[in-house]
């Protein structure tokens, strides 16, 4: 997780192997696909669940098979307590028929996980706006190499 600046938060995720990216293998690029379709899907008037199928989409095209995972970003902002996702249901995921706002942020999370072909994860935060979702933090995606 990212650190606080003047007591805001924007969380963002990046997975980092000790042995290089090769390690990941294709699930690497399928994640950064998805969280690509998640940003650009961030526009006011659609709803979270509509969000969810645009991540859940690209991710099945990469892979070439279904893929299934409870949600692909949840709400952050004064507004939502901290938590683990225990009990949330203002999330990206499917049956939320919340529309989006300009304004509201949400995490943004794409993971891969499958054992033929990798593990991957990374997220990012992401303001709501009428061109798609604006990452608010500036750390590079991709690719992440070990220090």
């Amino acid at each position: 997780m990212s650190a606080a600046v003047r007591r805001y938060h924007a969380p963002l995720g990046r997975t980092v192997s000790p042995h290089g990216g090769h390690r990941c293998g294709p699930a690497v690029d399928i994640a950064h696909a998805g969280l690509e379709a998640i940003l650009a899907g961030l526009c006011p008037g659609r709803t979270a669940q509509d969000v969810y199928g645009d991540w859940k989409t690209t991710i099945e095209a990469g892979l070439g098979r279904g893929y299934q995972r409870h949600h692909c970003g949840y709400s952050v902002g004064i507004g939502f307590p901290p938590s683990w996702m225990a009990g949330r249901v203002d999330g990206l995921r499917p049956g939320n028929s919340t529309t989006l706002r300009s304004g509201m942020t949400f995490h943004i999370q794409s993971w891969v996980v499958d054992p033929q072909i990798g593990t991957y994860a990374i997220s990012d935060t992401a303001l709501v706006t009428h061109d798609g979702g604006e990452p608010l933090t500036a750390t590079p995606r991709y690719p992440m190499r070990p220090a």
